[in-house]
């Protein structure tokens, strides 16, 4: 069963957050644009002072580095995901969670943190 909040506070190992999928496109040298996915051994976890990103291999970031988080709904061809930029890396995840009570408990969390949401974001995490 999908989790509809994180523990607060969280466990010092981290919060895992159940994902399926991760994005991240980037700027190679600063102009050349990159990309990259998984599907299969993606992670999120979510620590006191940062959170932790597993694509190709496991990025840490603090929350500050977050400069937007951003919701795009359910659509026919995909699932509900979550756009976290970070700052200064011109860098940008797209994370798929595993289902919709997980993505608004994402964007709950953030709320919380006190990280800039777009209004979509912002309506989703109050949502329900």
């Amino acid at each position: 069963m999908a989790p509809t909040s994180f523990p607060n506070p969280l466990p010092t190992g981290g919060f895992p957050v159940p994902i399926d999928r991760i994005d991240s496109a980037f700027r190679l040298l600063g102009f050349l644009p990159g990309y990259s996915h998984n599907d299969l051994t993606c992670r999120l976890v979510l620590h006191e002072t940062h959170w932790e990103i597993k694509i190709l291999t496991t990025q840490q970031h603090s929350y500050p580095a977050i400069k937007q988080v951003d919701f795009k709904p359910e659509s026919f061809w995909s699932g509900a995901r979550v756009l976290l930029s970070v700052q200064p890396d011109h860098l940008e995840y797209t994370i798929k969670p595993s289902s919709g009570a997980v993505a608004r408990a994402l964007l709950r969390f953030c709320l919380e943190r006190g990280l800039p949401l777009t209004p979509a974001a912002r309506q989703q995490a109050l949502a329900g």
